[in-house]
């Protein structure tokens, strides 16, 4: 830019006469001083009516370009682009079927009467026949399991045969040349007062293989009355009850055969 006289940015003429130059000059100056106070009264309300650059607080309805419904970057998300992304326009849902319900943030349901059927149930929630013979809980029992649950369970034949109520109600026993001639039925696991099954006693075609009792078990007249048949092939019924204790009470149907 060129420099350039003052008289010529206050449009002063040349100084003919110095006092009327002089005023000229003071008017000139009073209009500068007077359209500064103005332009800085417009920079004032600028600044407290347009939002800044760096963080604007808007009013009123400001409007964007609206992005595609599939962008995914920082553009801005006017309220079109939200709308066709098919969120919930309210905390408002209804649930209908087998469970009803309806509210906002949060709500309650209600099961339907009659309509929780055993296709719908989780399978962790019905009992299987070991979980009915080892007295589970917070399970539902279907009479399949039950009647699933009495069948025998076989005893491995040892000097001392363990014999575990929670694994079942009803077992069986044979007695082998590998294990010689007795055997002791060892106080049961897992008795649960009520329990009641059999022990079915099995010879093998020697025979001769006797079984003892532990201290847990009780016979009318005594255990040692409790004698089961022992020829080779011979069959014996030993039921059994439990009882508080929990002692077992024992009985025998001996040489069971047709």
């Amino acid at each position: 830019m060129v420099d350039a006289p003052l008289n010529a940015y206050l449009r002063v003429p040349p100084p003919s006469d110095p006092e009327s130059h002089q005023g000229h000059l003071d008017g000139e100056l009073q209009k500068i001083e007077r359209t500064t106070r103005e332009t800085l009264t417009r920079l004032g309300t600028l600044a407290t009516t347009y939002a800044p650059i760096a963080s604007p607080v808007f009013t009123g309805d400001p409007q964007a370009p609206t992005p595609l419904t599939a962008d995914n970057d920082t553009s801005i998300a006017t309220t079109g682009y939200v709308k066709a992304q098919g969120y919930l326009t309210a905390y408002s849902t209804t649930l209908t079927g087998d469970v009803t319900g309806s509210g906002g943030a949060s709500f309650a349901t209600t099961i339907a009467a009659g309509v929780v059927t055993f296709a719908k149930m989780a399978t962790a929630a019905i009992a299987t026949a070991a979980n009915y013979a080892s007295n589970a809980a917070s399970v539902l029992l279907t009479p399949n399991a039950v009647w699933s649950s009495v069948a025998e369970v076989t005893l491995t034949d040892a000097s001392s045969v363990a014999l575990d109520l929670g694994t079942g109600f009803n077992f069986v026993l044979t007695a082998t040349s590998g294990v010689g001639a007795t055997r002791a039925l060892a106080n049961p696991t897992n008795a649960k007062v009520g329990q009641s099954g059999y022990i079915r006693w099995l010879q093998d075609s020697s025979g001769s293989r006797a079984l003892t009792f532990g201290s847990s078990y009780q016979a009318a007249g005594g255990i040692a009355a409790l004698t089961p048949v022992t020829t080779a092939s011979a069959e014996n019924m030993i039921y059994y009850t439990v009882k508080a204790g929990p002692l077992v009470v024992l009985s025998i149907a001996r040489n069971v055969k047709a």
